[in-house]
């Protein structure tokens, strides 16, 4: 019985050997096989092995980070202690020159040139519109004192005694049979049909302060003006000329201190001013007998 048993024992152990050696072989002669994805089983483990390397340096970046992060704040926390107090116009400096002040500032000075800018370019422009209508205003006015002047010459013919009352109202009267009575036309045609009184009123709104005080009279005295056209009386009836007018003996003083005291210096010419009823008359025509 001793003898099977070493027998089989030999033989185990010749058959462990030769699984051992064949084992072996196989190991040394074994080429890896690429996988379905083309990577092999190596090369997949040394990636992961790559990665998990890589993340732990990305952890310790983080990490080193966060340190620096925390270090520098606590270095300004440091700076801002050991310095002194700012007082107040040091700190509104101090935010003038950030970014942010820097910022609203130009906004500030752009924003406030540019309504600068707008202020004195209407103020300008309303100026020169005021200038413009102002010196239109003086044509105008002047214009018609001219053709109120024949109610002082005397006689007068019937086409200058309603050429005057258009002059006063800014339009002349009419009739369906003959059309106008007068021969007023204004020099601005924007100035037809505003009576004279309007004219001196707007005239006044746009006169330094120092000179509306001056208007005040003529004003008056134009308005009184229409009730003097009821003093005309007829001097001559119409025959192979135009029929004559003139004004009431009695009323003939009271006429003139009207006409002169509608007088302003920046109207009429200086020769005007010293002698209105040495006036010229304006030439007339004569219309129709039927007219008058």
């Amino acid at each position: 019985m001793s003898k099977r048993k070493v027998r089989s024992t030999r033989g185990a152990s010749q058959l462990l050997q030769r699984v051992t050696c064949k084992e072996r072989q196989l190991r040394d002669n074994y080429v890896p096989t690429p996988s379905r994805s083309g990577t092999s089983l190596e090369e997949r483990l040394a990636m992961s092995s790559n990665q998990f390397e890589s993340n732990e340096r990305l952890s310790l970046v983080d990490s080193d980070r966060k340190r620096l992060v925390a270090e520098e704040i606590f270095r300004t926390e440091v700076r801002q202690s050991l310095q002194p107090s700012m007082t107040r116009s040091q700190r509104v400096l101090s935010f003038l020159n950030s970014n942010l002040g820097l910022w609203l500032l130009s906004a500030l000075f752009v924003t406030g040139l540019s309504t600068a800018y707008s202020a004195w370019s209407t103020r300008a422009t309303a100026k020169r519109v005021a200038e413009e209508s102002l010196r239109r205003l003086d044509f105008e006015i002047e214009h018609r004192m001219e053709c109120l002047s024949v109610l002082d010459d005397g006689i007068i013919t019937f086409t200058q005694l309603e050429t005057a009352k258009g002059a006063l109202s800014g339009t002349n009267a009419a009739r369906a049979d003959v059309g106008d009575l007068g021969e007023f036309m204004p020099i601005f045609i924007e100035f037809k049909g505003r009576s004279l009184f309007s004219l001196i009123w707007e005239q006044q709104k746009l006169v330094p302060v120092s000179e509306q005080a001056a208007l005040e009279i003529p004003l008056e005295q134009v308005r009184n003006l229409a009730s003097a056209f009821d003093w005309m009386v007829m001097h001559a009836p119409v025959g192979d000329e135009d029929s004559k007018w003139r004004v009431q003996p009695e009323k003939e003083s009271e006429l003139k201190n009207m006409l002169s005291r509608i007088l302003a210096k920046r109207w009429v010419r200086k020769a005007q001013l010293l002698d209105f009823a040495q006036t010229p008359a304006t030439s007339s025509t004569s219309i129709s007998t039927a007219t008058r």
